[in-house]
């Protein structure tokens, strides 16, 4: 039997979501909220304008993951449901290849054909999108986001709410620590 969920936001990010976890047949999504919905449904599902609303229909759903791309928005939210009690798995859509020795934090996302190499790190709240590539060793800080094709090679250290771009490469070894868009 399938674990019951919700999710935070409308937007394309949710989209991903959403797929990643229909592909793994482990989970059905009860609805989305949304502070402004523009729709009263989202890929099939009901969307609530808060989380009372939603407890109304679904009291005992209390798995959730947050689908917002803004870090700091997505971190907001991810202390909300934790403040609630709510339990955030992480995600990996089943394309996506993990290192057994590869650990990942609470409410992350693996996206489709991405990597996690040998002893990499993976922190809270990641977006690791489509095609992205995390090779031995990196530590990748909370609630950051490594966007399609990022590739952080051998040994390098992303700090927390770090943006790193599409399809750029951050060398071996290098360290970003600050909020940055590279």
């Amino acid at each position: 039997m399938n674990k019951q969920i919700f999710i935070v936001g409308c937007g394309g990010h949710s989209k991903v979501v959403t797929d990643a976890l229909v592909a793994t047949q482990r989970w059905d999504i009860v609805g989305y909220i949304d502070e402004v919905p523009k729709s009263s449904e989202f890929l099939g599902c009901p969307v609530f304008n808060s989380l009372t609303n939603l407890y109304a229909k679904f009291p005992s759903v209390k798995s959730a993951f947050v689908a917002i791309g803004d870090n700091e928005k997505r971190r907001l939210w991810y202390k909300i449901l934790e403040d609630n009690n709510h339990t955030l798995p992480w995600i990996a859509h089943p394309t996506a290849c993990l290192s057994p020795t590869a650990s990942v934090g609470a409410g992350t996302l693996i996206g489709a054909k991405s990597f996690l190499g040998a002893s990499s790190k993976v922190g809270r709240g990641v977006i690791v999108n489509t095609g992205a590539i995390i090779d031995h060793d990196c530590e990748i800080g909370d609630f950051s986001h490594m966007s399609q094709g990022a590739i952080a090679c051998g040994g390098v250290v992303v700090g927390s709410n770090v943006l790193i771009g599409p399809g750029r490469v951050v060398e071996k070894l290098s360290k970003i620590t600050h909020s940055v868009v590279t």
